[in-house]
């Protein structure tokens, strides 16, 4: 008997740790995975808009307050209905935050300039939360499971202005990451998780039957995220250029392949601030001097007239 308790307690311990990694369905990943969402906004007396993005993190993270968050960016395009506007494309802008709580199965998210979001996965019926632009906490009214990238995971309903709403363990709310649809009777907020990329395999959402019957996310080409995809196809890599060393400590040499334009130059750091311009560059190679840039992340980008291409390069002191 002396020889079988340690045994038991190292089964025990092994249930244990399964369990826990089994859990980990709650978690963001902090690469690999793509939210490709949109928004749409207005009402009979004002312009209406709306943005078509594709949301991810790249794997790098920050200290806040001592903590360690995720860097989300994103990619896609804004607009709105005013005569004579045209789009906004953007590529690889900061996004917001993450961080996963292990202990309360928990991700706080912070977007750029806003409040914390606190998605919380350890949820029972009966419990609420809290989600921005909504004027009274969400009770928890039931729980079900759904399988979505090779992992089942808990997904909660909730009644959202007189509908079913639902959060998705480790994936977020079905309005998308960091949105919220609400409607104040002055303007109405649409919003929408479309499709998922998680690891390189798409998941488009189908809300056949439901509230009825549970939303599923089949596995698909994910055109829609491939929609988003076309805008910057179009204004990017039609200006292919390289950038070396990268990493680099004193200077970058930005090499056009004999392909530049009359280009101009444009280098911003990871909160998006410009940090180096220059127009009307014709030289074939073009050498910066780097050495004042703090160590970090930064991107190039280039303007033609044939288009735009962007680069991520790395400083390392």
């Amino acid at each position: 008997m002396k020889n079988k308790f340690p045994a038991i307690v190292i089964l025990f311990l092994i249930h244990v740790s399964i369990t826990k990694a089994q859990s980990l369905a709650w978690a963001f990943p902090d690469s690999g995975i793509v939210w490709c969402q949109s928004t749409r906004w207005g009402n009979p007396t004002e312009a209406s808009g709306g943005t078509d993005q594709q949301i991810f993190p790249d794997g790098s993270d920050t200290l806040i307050n001592g903590l360690i968050y995720y860097k989300l960016f994103h990619t896609g395009s804004r607009y709105n209905s005013i005569p004579g506007s045209a789009a906004i494309y953007f590529t690889y802008q900061p996004y917001g935050f993450f961080r996963n709580d292990t202990l309360n199965e928990l991700v706080e998210f912070r977007r750029i300039y806003e409040d914390p979001i606190i998605y919380d996965f350890n949820l029972n019926v009966g419990d609420t939360i809290f989600f921005p632009r909504y004027p009274e906490m969400v009770v928890i009214d039931s729980i079900s499971t759904i399988w979505i990238g090779g992992l089942q995971r808990r997904i909660y309903f909730y009644e959202w202005w007189s509908e079913v709403g639902y959060l998705i363990e480790g994936l977020g709310p079905y309005t998308g990451l960091g949105e919220a649809a609400f409607s104040s009777g002055i303007i109405d907020y649409a919003a929408t998780l479309n499709c998922l990329t998680i690891n390189d395999s798409s998941y488009s959402i189908v809300h056949s039957n439901f509230p009825t019957a549970l939303p599923t996310y089949e596995e698909t080409s994910c055109d829609w995220c491939k929609g988003i995809a076309v805008y910057t196809t179009n204004i990017l890599n039609n200006t292919p250029f390289n950038i070396f060393p990268n990493p680099a400590t004193d200077q970058v040499i930005i090499d056009f392949n004999n392909t530049h334009q009359n280009a101009k130059i444009d280098i911003l750091n990871i909160s998006g601030q410009l940090i180096y311009s220059e127009k009307n560059t014709t030289t074939d190679k073009k050498v910066i001097d780097v050495s004042d840039f703090k160590a970090g992340i930064y991107f190039a980008i280039i303007k033609t007239s044939s288009g735009l291409d962007i680069k991520k390069f790395q400083i390392i002191r």
